[in-house]
């Protein structure tokens, strides 16, 4: 005995009887290994983000393993900083271009769109989505309705004075 105490999860009716043709031989190993996987490894769900830096191509994926290379072999002491610092100058250079290479393109790209442009100058500025009212449906379109109705109230207002 190896010391391990499992419960192998036999079919009903098979217990203690090993003398299966091979669907059913087949059909216990396959339940077998699905429980075990279930157990021991469940699904999970992730999600896939999209690609959130595409001007990083593969000549900029190289220069940053090199500096990345250069970066530890200095902090270990097998290499010198002035070439880490070197590497390091380069990839912030080149990231720097590509970027505003790729910015310019996408911008350049949505020129004739302008709902897609203002999508894409707020991304970069960092300003959130405006989002709808939330509540009850009469109210908020009651409240809309007193709202303008003011706003026009005062324009009128301001007109005749």
């Amino acid at each position: 005995s190896s010391g391990i105490n499992a419960e192998w999860p036999l079919r009903p009716g098979c217990q203690g009887n090993f003398d299966w043709s091979l669907d059913e031989a087949v059909t216990q190993y396959n339940e077998v290994l699905s429980s075990l996987m279930d157990t021991h490894c469940p699904e999970v769900d992730r999600k896939v983000k999209a690609n959130e830096t595409p001007w990083i191509d593969e000549e900029l994926r190289e220069v940053r393993r090199k500096r990345r290379r250069a970066e530890r072999a200095w902090r270990s002491g097998k290499g010198l900083k002035s070439a880490y610092v070197g590497l390091r100058d380069k990839f912030q250079g080149m990231e720097f271009e590509k970027r505003k290479g790729y910015y310019r393109n996408s911008i350049t790209a949505s020129s004739g769109d302008i709902k897609s442009l203002y999508k894409k100058v707020n991304r970069l500025l960092g300003n959130s989505q405006t989002s709808m009212p939330s509540g009850n449906p009469k109210e908020v379109a009651d409240d809309l309705k007193a709202f303008f109705s003011g706003k026009v109230e005062n324009i009128r207002s301001s007109i005749e004075n």
